[in-house]
């Protein structure tokens, strides 16, 4: 009879034991699946994260590229400014040779007013000259230029 018990306990401890395997089975095939979803959304992130590392670096070379090329427009407009500076100095001399060339040519205009017959018809051309030239000098140089370049 105890031989009986004991064979009939054993059998519902090998029953547990073989339900308690069956479940530990089913439980590590759950947490394989798991797993493969948790590698499968690691690739993912991975794949997402090395498009990211790939954009930023883009950004950081078009930041490089702009920092260049604002680097190189302000060098550009600290040459146009040299030039132009230089340009305005070269202008300045040349109303100044036109404003001295313009006084000696009116100089030799007076000796001829005397020869000529202008004071018959009333036209002086120097006096025309010499407001022209006061008018002249209350202007900018760069406005002397277009207005000498224009007469």
């Amino acid at each position: 009879m105890e031989i009986k018990e004991t064979e009939a306990e054993v059998a519902r401890w090998r029953e547990a034991c073989e339900l308690e395997v069956e479940a530990g089975k089913n439980e590590m095939g759950e947490r394989d699946k798991v797993v493969a979803i948790l590698k499968q959304e690691l690739e993912k992130t991975r794949s997402a994260l090395d498009i990211s590392n790939g954009k930023l670096k883009l950004k950081e070379e078009l930041a490089a590229a702009a920092m260049a090329a604002q680097e190189a427009a302000e060098r550009s407009l600290q040459l146009a400014d040299s030039r132009a500076a230089g340009l305005r100095e070269r202008i300045e001399e040349l109303t100044r040779q036109l404003e001295e060339s313009e006084s000696r040519e009116r100089s030799r205009h007076k000796i001829r007013h005397i020869c000529w017959p202008w004071r018959i018809l009333k036209v002086n051309p120097a006096s025309s000259a010499s407001s022209r030239v006061q008018n002249v000098r209350r202007m900018l140089p760069e406005m002397q230029a277009l207005l000498h370049n224009s007469a």
